[in-house]
Order: structure tokens, then sequence, then C-alpha cells
């Protein structure tokens, strides 16, 4: 696709671009596009160049399949209403900025099975309400000409808040549920089944039983318990959150963290989007966040929330 072929489409709200030959996105090629708000890009997809989203103020959910490997720097450049990101495997480099300036970003999943991804500076810059990622242990942060971890990636990033005190945040990330194998299958909520989450749960109790410790909801070093985690996830799916249910008691609903939130008002702030997608390959028992509190109220509604804009 060309240069600036959508360039200042105002009135254009949906592109479903289908499966074909198609192997990259020009520069600027949705820039501007305001009431943007689903787009569908095929696996064949590898290169989404500079600028080809930015300020798509309409666009809350993206959710690329599996083939791209290059986002190109400010792809998303100040996407004002930008709420979640799931990036595929594929993906192997993140250019200068490309997340930069999208202050109601929440969460960014890279996708279970990811490897080595570099990430360039100020990636992630002034996503105020960025909470939710972690990254593959095997990821580069990149400085100019080396390979060393570039601390500015995250540069703005006033939510995320490691309760241990490292001013070492990408570092931390790509640790930050070496210890919380339940946070960590919420976190990657597109690919856990219930069954998997599960055995992670009674596996935790079994440890906890034969070390004489107390079973725990556990925090983990960014201050999020499993709930957290899976109501914040890019992609959360009802069933997962059924098998939390069952295993916790309620009154974790009413843990906040180290931002002052509930679990339950990162669902609240998800604004019920009737518009979240799910991949295929993720559709069995899953669910968007529209009608979560259809179930099992008696637990959600037993925790005082405050008040939540």
């Amino acid at each position: 696709m060309g240069s600036e072929a959508f360039r200042y489409c105002a009135s254009l709200q949906e592109v479903n671009i289908e499966e074909g030959n198609l192997t990259e996105i020009g520069d600027w090629a949705f820039d501007d596009c305001v009431k943007l708000h689903t787009i569908q890009i095929p696996s064949t997809v590898e290169r989404v160049q500079k600028y080809v989203f930015s300020s798509c103020n309409s666009l809350r959910v993206m959710q690329f399949q599996n083939g791209p490997k290059y986002l190109s720097e400010n792809a998303f450049y100040s996407c004002k209403n930008l709420q979640s990101v799931a990036l595929p495997e594929s993906v192997e480099e993140i250019d200068l900025c490309a997340f930069d300036d999208c202050p109601k970003l929440v969460s960014v999943e890279l996708t279970r099975g990811s490897r080595s991804v570099t990430i360039h500076h100020q990636v992630f810059a002034e996503c105020t309400s960025l909470v939710n990622i972690c990254l593959p242990s095997e990821s580069r942060l990149a400085l100019t000409n080396s390979n060393k971890v570039s601390l500015n990636s995250f540069t703005g990033c006033s939510a995320l808040h490691n309760q241990y005190g490292s001013t070492n945040i990408p570092l931390a990330l790509q640790q930050r549920f070496d210890n919380f194998p339940i946070h960590k299958k919420c976190y990657h909520a597109s690919g856990t089944t219930t069954g998997e989450l599960a055995w992670e749960i009674e596996s935790s109790m079994r440890a906890s039983q034969e070390s004489n410790t107390n079973f725990d909801f556990l925090v983990d070093p960014f201050g999020m318990t499993p709930f957290h985690v899976l109501l914040s996830a890019a992609i959360c799916k009802l069933d997962l959150l059924e098998v939390l249910l069952d295993a916790y008691p309620s009154n974790v609903l009413g843990w906040i963290d180290v931002n002052g939130k509930t679990a339950v008002e990162y669902l609240i702030q998800r604004s019920f989007r009737q518009s979240e997608r799910l991949p295929n390959n993720a559709s069995n028992g899953s669910s968007s966040m529209v009608g979560v509190f259809s179930i099992k109220l008696e637990h959600i509604g037993s925790v005082g929330i405050g008040h939540v804009e």
C-alpha cells in the first residue's frame, strides 16, 4: 500500500484488507483518519511504516495477525484513545516513538512465544496510563550504535511503578513475571486456556501446602494481582475470569494497586468496548469485556470500588 493512501480521510471508519500479496503499509497511509476505529491487517504484511496510524483518535484496540516483523517510527504516534495493543510473536523490531503520546494506552501484549524483540528509543514515551506490559527476556532495548539496555523507551510512563524501587524499568519488565506464573498466564490471555490457568493455580496451591505457606493472590513487582493483569489485558477472556473467581476469595477484587485502582476499575475503564474483536484462534470460550458484569455478580457486587470517572 502506497504512502498517504488514505491520509486525512476524515470519514473513514472501518478498513478490512483481505489476505493477498500486500507486504507493506506505506508512510502516513492512514494518518489523521480521525474516525477510523477498526482495521483488519492481513498476515502477509511484514512492515508497517512510519506514521501509518498517527493521530487516528478513534482507534481503541489494535490486534495484529501473525505476520508483521517491523513497526516503524511513530507508527501509532498520538493515537489519543488507543487503549490496548496485541503484538504477534512475528514482531522483531519496534522503532523510535512507535507508540509515543498514546495517553490512554493501558496494555501491550507481546504474544507468548515472542523472543528477541528490539525496542528503540521512546517507543512508549508519554504513555501515562501504561501498566500492563511484560518484555520477553531476550528482548533488546537499543541505544544508538549498540544493543545495550535503553532506559528511555518508557520515558513518561508515570503509571509504571516498580514497588521494589527499581529505576531500570525495562529490565524490571523483562523479569516481571519470573516468579508469578499465574500473572503470566493472565497477561498472555489470548493464548491461555482455562485448563492451563487452572493447572497453574493448582500447582501454586500445592507448592504452598508443601512449603507450609499460605496460598495468596500475590502482587507482582508492579503492584498488580492476577485480576488486575487479566482485566487490563490487551485481550481478556471471560472464561479465564471465571477460573480466577473460582480460585480466589471475592475480596481480592477490592485490592488496590500502586496506582490506586481495583481490578474492576480497569474493566470499567475499557468502556465496555463493543468493537473489541478477538482473533479467530481465540474465539473458543472468549468474550469481549461487554457482558463480564453479567457473570458472578455476587463476587463483583461485594466490592466497593468508589468513584470511577
